[in-house]
């Protein structure tokens, strides 16, 4: 049996960007070139997350650390101690050969099952459950993909699982929106969202495990076994294509589910929102179909709460520390699913306030809770409008209309999509106004004006759809009163 070996540790595998140029470096090389490299970069947004939290994962356990924000301004000054990180890395070599035929990294070797495609790892592609409209890999004739393709989609898929049926569990983060604060280049990035961290002797990332193959209900140990969570057993079926080694087949089964009612314990990457405020109970924020998610952009904001991500808290004390005040960029990326499907993958970029780091992070949140509330509120109103107008148009010859007919007319009304669509250019121009030394009334006017703006124009395309004889005039003289009523209110507010 023809044997085969790619060691993380060494060969080239993480896809980076070095002086405008793309690369692909071994896990040692993109640690210990940190400053150099620009950012990371791949096309999906699951495996771009998903390789930062490795890379946060090893230096961690790498360097004990860091204790405090303190530290992380200083390795961002110093550099990370690269003899520490080229120690660690040798300790653990053999754990992060994918293709080790003891101990696969992330993976088990003894497991076996009917083997399915490589395309089981890849949102992107069909598989299984998994069928995408404009992909047409099929499962009999799966894709060859390089072994460092197949190892950036390994571990995207165990620390991003979505659930895929009976007894496949999401990840703990699984179906989630990440938060990622970024610097100028990446050991910025990494400084940016190592989140402080004592060496426990219950924590364990999974290729320090003895026993690498998870119980069926798990509680999480610590934090960087948070970041390398084992969502499915999987094992990669390498072989020879063309003189290289190419993944076509795998054999891929469901892990472990995180045990319920373990003790809540908020993922450094992660917003919160409380559900139920009697119970206290909270959800991770995440994208949602139909809804952009600067609607929920106070969640992003460093609040002193653990319902914040610790992660930009982290970032914005370390801005401070190195003398820096400006908008920091955050990636957020993630999927959804539909029940056993991935829905859709997303990642956007934000600018969180310069005024954020200027130690005004309350007066912005209170500033940002007025404009989305104002935002939301007009946006109800017209939502109410179109149903007013639906009803009236539906109820032609005097009788009663079914709410469902109402609800399929109001949906296919473009009131809602072109609203919200409008404001997704005016909330990045709103943020820019929130300096250092900004001033509400000023920034507020500005926001008003984009929310009229976007609320008569949404109305008059919902106009023109409603058609213009005279039944149809007549529904929309009755419907338009409440669109304007909130328009005034809107005016009046604060004047």
């Amino acid at each position: 049996m023809e044997e085969y070996s790619f060691n993380l540790v060494e060969k080239p595998w993480i896809p980076v960007r070095v002086e405008g140029k793309l690369e692909l470096l071994s896990l040692e090389q993109t640690l210990l070139r940190a400053r150099e490299i620009e950012r990371l970069e791949d096309g999906s947004p699951l495996v771009l997350v998903a390789l930062h939290r490795l890379l946060l994962a090893v230096l961690h356990r790498a360097l004990e650390g860091p204790h405090s924000a303190e530290q992380n301004a200083e390795w961002i000054r110093r550099g990370f101690p690269q003899e520490r990180i080229r120690s660690y890395l040798e300790r653990f070599r053999s754990r992060f050969d994918l293709f080790d035929p003891e101990r696969p990294f992330y993976q088990i070797a003894e497991y076996e099952n009917k083997a399915k495609s490589i395309a089981q790892l890849a949102a992107e592609l069909s598989s299984g459950t998994n069928k995408l409209l404009f992909d047409h890999t099929q499962e009999d004739a799966p894709p060859a993909l390089s072994a460092a393709e197949a190892a950036r989609l390994l571990v995207a898929r165990q620390m991003l699982a979505i659930p895929e049926g009976a007894g496949y569990s999401p990840s703990p983060v699984g179906g989630t929106a990440l938060v990622l604060p970024t610097g100028d280049n990446l050991l910025e990035t990494l400084c940016f969202n190592l989140v402080p961290y004592a060496p426990d002797q219950d924590d364990r990332p999974v290729w320090e495990l003895e026993r690498p193959r998870p119980d069926p209900e798990q509680v999480i140990l610590g934090l960087t076994h948070r970041y390398t969570w084992t969502s499915r057993l999987i094992r990669l079926v390498p072989e020879t294509l063309d003189g290289e080694t190419v993944v076509r087949f795998l054999h891929y089964g469901p892990a472990c589910k995180l045990l319920e009612g373990a003790v809540f314990n908020p993922d450094p990457m992660l917003a919160y929102r409380i559900t139920d405020e009697k119970l206290g109970t909270r959800r991770a924020v995440s994208f949602r179909k139909n809804r952009a998610l600067w609607r929920d952009f106070t969640a992003l904001l460093p609040k002193d709460s653990p319902l914040s991500p610790q992660v930009v808290r982290v970032a914005e004390q370390v801005l401070d520390l190195i003398g820096r005040t400006a908008a920091l960029p955050t990636l957020v990326l993630g999927a959804t699913n539909d029940k056993a499907k991935f829905e859709f993958w997303r990642g956007e970029l934000h600018l969180l306030p310069e005024a954020v780091g200027a130690d005004r992070w309350e007066e912005v949140y209170s500033s940002l809770e007025d404009a989305l509330r104002q935002a939301e509120e007009l946006g109800e109103a017209l939502r109410k409008a179109a149903w007013v107008l639906a009803r009236r148009l539906l109820s032609h010859g005097g009788r009663d209309p079914d709410p469902a007919d109402v609800r399929r007319c109001v949906d296919s009304f473009p009131t809602y999509a072109a609203y919200w669509s409008s404001l997704d250019s005016a909330f990045p121009k709103l943020l820019e106004r929130l300096t250092v030394n900004y001033r509400w009334a000023e920034v507020e006017r500005f926001w008003k004006e984009q929310l009229l703006e976007a609320s008569r124009r949404a109305w008059d395309l919902t106009v023109a759809a409603a058609g213009d004889n005279a039944f149809a005039l007549r529904a929309i003289y009755s419907a338009q009163g409440l669109l304007f009523e909130a328009q005034k209110a809107l005016l009046k507010e604060s004047a």
